[in-house]
């Protein structure tokens, strides 16, 4: 299977570990409904691949005034963190700073197009993530915030705190609702709350 090593600093592709050489048998398919459109994909232009797809659907449920549910799975932040080249060197933070700054625009992208669509107000955008930082991957992963273990290392646990983990820093994550009219804005929220809740959450909020 494809191997990447920890902290690895170049941010390189998944390589074979005996030969060092890409794998394509193992490699990553794009799917467009059944059908594999490229394999290894191309992660350098996923993030694009994404945005304009979103659109495309998008903008196709609104000519026909139908309601939809747009799911999507990006590849960002997880390794390798490839990005189109005008995002290189856009951060200070590297690779993984210039991979989130591609996020970002992509988020803005399905955000413009659900505006010119004229469906904002009708959509209930919900932005999260999966899990917490993945701490043996170094300058290649996000911060715990102040969930650093300290109480687990002063009772003599130790270990990491992040992804993998049971504690707070690899379980909590970004949690962003946006729906102009119906959620106002600059609040925050201390429930609890898991990725499980939201399916249940939608079907019951739009009465399906």
């Amino acid at each position: 299977k494809p191997m990447m090593s920890p902290c690895c600093h170049d941010n390189v592709s998944l390589r074979e570990p005996s030969t060092g050489s890409c794998s394509k048998s193992d490699a990553v398919p794009l799917y467009h409904n059944a059908s594999i459109i490229e394999q290894p994909v191309d992660l350098v232009t996923l993030a694009s691949r994404y945005g304009d797809m979103a659109t495309k659907f998008i903008t196709a449920a609104a000519k026909q005034d139908a309601p939809f549910l747009l799911y999507v799975a990006f590849a960002h932040m997880h390794v390798p963190q490839n990005h189109a080249a005008n995002f290189t060197n856009s951060s200070r933070h590297g690779p993984f700073g210039d991979t989130l700054r591609e996020l970002d625009h992509t988020v803005g992208t399905i955000l413009s197009a659900l505006e010119e669509s004229g469906v904002t107000n009708d959509t209930l955008v919900f932005f999260t993530a999966d899990n917490g930082p993945w701490e043996t991957k170094c300058n290649l992963t996000g911060s715990k915030g102040p969930f650093i273990g300290k109480w687990q290392r002063t009772t003599g646990g130790g270990g990491g705190t992040g992804k993998f983990t049971t504690w707070e820093g690899g379980h909590r994550e970004p949690a962003i609702a946006y729906w102009p009219g119906h959620i106002a804005a600059n609040q925050t929220s201390n429930a609890l709350a898991s990725a499980l809740d939201m399916f249940p959450t939608f079907n019951n909020t739009t009465h399906h």
